[in-house]
């Protein structure tokens, strides 16, 4: 599973250290990448950072989800 985490130049408020704890919580192999290249930010369609990006969908977006929430956007994304 591919996750990105994408952020401005102030906007990262934890996510990925967030994103990296559901990871391990639940024991799945997924690779957690921060983005901070404007352009690229823009190609995700994403107007305000923080986001999280999962197998190259946008989950969330001008917030940072709770960890209850990222664990939902992973599972939806394997499945279950």
């Amino acid at each position: 599973m591919n996750i990105k985490v994408l952020v401005s130049c102030c906007s990262d408020y934890g996510l990925k250290e967030k994103t990296d704890e559901v990871i391990k919580e639940i024991g799945i192999d997924a690779t957690v990448e921060k983005v901070k290249d404007m352009e690229t930010i823009m190609a995700y369609g994403v107007m305000k950072a923080p986001a999280i990006v999962i197998n190259e969908k946008v989950k969330s977006m001008g917030r940072v989800p709770s960890k209850d929430e990222i664990k939902k956007y992973i599972q939806d994304e394997m499945g279950v």
